[in-house]
């Protein structure tokens, strides 16, 4: 022994077994005035998963911007699960089917609701619709703002393909028709303009080149 460690290796056998016990015996540590055996590392320290990293929501409206504002906005609104539920696309052409064109009546009425909005280029694909819409010049306060118009479309579109989910016309859907809001881009000239009217008419060729033809 040298110090005040207890070396094993340098003991006789008897009294290396005489130590054995102290020598097995867990690591003491000081508590409250008496002595008491070690926790395991693992358990006086336990290793924390890292918690999963927030998921942000990005948001799908510019911050700060009016969405009554008079202008011009690319409106694009998603099948919940991007499911294929209006049609097909074939030969670089998009064929609806009822719920397809159920979704364009409803589209194409938006005025009709909302006086002085005008309609630009749109397009139902089986999975999403993209379209152009004109907010008017009117007094503040009396027209409706872009979400309120999208959200009355979408609720309009909901109701009836729920009618024909019921009468076994549409095939159901899980929990919501629609993916959650919207996305918008603000069309600020009319280059901007022309080229987000090309973007919406070449949708079913570039579906057609990503997924072929295509069944819903």
């Amino acid at each position: 022994m040298t110090g005040t460690g207890i070396q094993a290796g340098h003991l006789p056998e008897a009294v290396l077994l005489s130590y054995w016990p102290v020598l097995c015996r867990p690591p003491l540590q000081w508590t409250l005035g008496a002595l008491t055996p070690l926790q395991p590392i693992s358990t006086r320290y336990p290793m924390k998963s890292s918690p999963p990293p927030n998921r942000v929501r990005k948001p799908l409206r510019a911050p700060g911007f009016d969405y009554a504002t008079p202008g011009m906005y690319l409106v694009t609104i998603c099948v919940h699960h991007m499911e294929p539920r209006f049609g097909t696309v074939r030969n670089g052409r998009v064929l609806l089917n009822d719920a397809g064109n159920m979704v364009i009546t409803h589209w194409e009425s938006i005025p009709e609701r909302n006086s002085g909005v005008h309609l630009d280029a749109y397009v139902v694909m089986p999975n999403h619709l993209h379209g152009i819409i004109q907010l008017p010049l009117i007094p503040e306060g009396v027209g409706e703002s872009l979400g309120t118009i999208v959200g009355t479309f979408k609720s309009l579109v909901t109701v009836d393909y729920s009618a024909g989910v019921r009468a076994g016309q549409f095939p159901r859907f899980d929990r919501s028709l629609w993916l959650r809001g919207f996305q918008d881009r603000i069309i600020r000239d009319d280059r901007m303009l022309d080229t987000l009217r090309a973007y919406v008419e070449g949708n079913p060729g570039r579906w057609q080149e990503r997924h072929g033809s295509s069944s819903g």
